[in-house]
């Protein structure tokens, strides 16, 4: 297996290969080869390529190796290390997204019950803010169709080479959720069902950051006004919610910050979009 990149630029161009936002040792050339390839090199692969200008960042190739098997009983587990648009990863504050590439990466363990996890394969990077794509990963001492208890921890790999030792810089982990393994001749499932987290800081209680809420606001009406769009949502009582707008459902930006002081969130856009905009609604800090 070979990955490549061709860059233009003033000489001398220098090469930087990284696998899952680590760098790889002597791997300084336009090409990476990967000899004898195995689930363990699953994941996300880019290259910084520099000159006395600068630097340029390539996009991120993801890698997935599968171990195979026709779906007898001695298949192992397996699941693709990956989470949505939906239950994306968000910063200290809870309010923007980890951003892509950096020094933070992210964890898989796995493991029959929530006692007994353990990290499967490698640490993966975030590939787009607040998303991650680690490849598909196998189970080991687990089967095909078995339920298994899912974490994933976010760590900075500057102040240490795993979670519990990075205790200095920006951490997060997720509620530990279930998820069918498949493998053999069944889909390996993606983390779709992951709780959403958002990251801390030393001597910042996880509880001062709330990425969701803990009762959801809902949708109560939306209509026209005369200068825009008046939302009106239900929710939990004496919390700031932030109002976010997309028109891709990808991409969110904040446009305003309200207060529900009793249990009800009025909101007003006054702008009147070209193009169709998606509107939600989160709890943040107070």
């Amino acid at each position: 297996m070979t990955f490549a990149v061709v860059a233009t630029g003033d000489a001398p161009l220098t090469y930087q290969w990284f696998f899952n936002g680590v760098s790889v040792p002597s791997a300084t050339s336009a090409t990476l080869a990967i000899s004898n390839v195995q689930p363990a090199n699953s994941g996300t692969y880019r290259v910084i390529v520099s000159n006395a200008s600068g630097s340029a960042t390539s996009s991120v190739a993801t890698l997935n190796v599968s171990s195979g098997g026709g779906g007898s009983s001695g298949s192992s587990g397996e699941l693709s290390f990956l989470n949505a648009s939906i239950n994306r990863v968000y910063d200290v504050g809870g309010v923007s997204y980890v951003p892509a590439g950096g020094t933070l990466v992210v964890g898989l363990f796995v493991g029959p019950d929530a006692d007994s996890m353990e990290q499967v394969g490698n640490v993966t990077s975030f590939a787009i803010a607040g998303r991650f794509n680690g490849g598909t990963r196998t189970v080991p001492g687990m089967t095909p169709g078995q339920v298994a208890a899912v974490q994933v921890k976010v760590w900075d790999t500057t102040f240490g080479s795993t979670y519990e030792t990075a205790s200095g810089g920006k951490r997060g982990i997720s509620q530990v959720f279930q998820v069918v393994l498949g493998g053999g001749l069944h889909v390996p499932p993606s983390l779709y069902t992951m709780p959403t987290f958002a990251l801390t800081l030393p001597g910042l209680a996880a509880s001062q950051v709330k990425a969701l809420p803990a009762s959801p606001l809902t949708l109560h009406h939306l209509s026209r006004s005369a200068d825009g769009y008046r939302l009106l949502l239900n929710g939990p009582a004496g919390v700031t919610c932030a109002i976010e707008v997309s028109s891709d459902l990808i991409e969110w930006k904040t446009i305003a910050y309200v207060v529900s002081n009793s249990g009800r969130v009025e909101f007003e856009d006054k702008e009147i979009p070209a193009q169709k905009r998606f509107y939600r609604a989160r709890v943040v800090d107070p």
